[in-house]
């Protein structure tokens, strides 16, 4: 990984943005790494960049928040839906594998 550098918040707070996308590359996998409420339902939050390594550090509105959370929720859902079908392939490769054994007889009683 490169240097993380913190950057400041360089855009009017009156404006929604996508904090899933990172202002320096435009990646979309942006991530909390930290956060905590603040007052007038506002929350600080750190956002990490995985593919540039970009740190910020701010306040957002809870509207920009809301939307950030919607789209984490959706990347999990993604992750969870890869996951599951990447195991049932996994599973069917095992038992191919497991039936060619078989069938050329190459197991033995010490396999178990």
């Amino acid at each position: 990984m490169g240097s993380r550098h913190v950057h400041p918040r360089t855009h009017p707070a009156e404006s929604v943005r996508q904090l899933h996308l990172c202002p320096s590359c435009d990646s979309g996998l942006v991530q909390p790494s930290d956060w905590e409420p603040v007052a007038g339902q506002r929350w600080r939050l750190t956002l990490f960049c995985p593919n540039c390594g970009r740190l910020e550090r701010d306040v957002f509105e809870a509207a920009e928040v809301a939307m950030f959370e919607e789209q984490v929720d959706s990347g999990v859902t993604a992750l969870i839906d890869d996951l599951r079908v990447l195991a049932a392939s996994n599973r069917a490769f095992e038992i191919e594998c497991f039936g060619k054994a078989l069938s050329h007889d190459l197991l033995l009683p010490e396999d178990f």
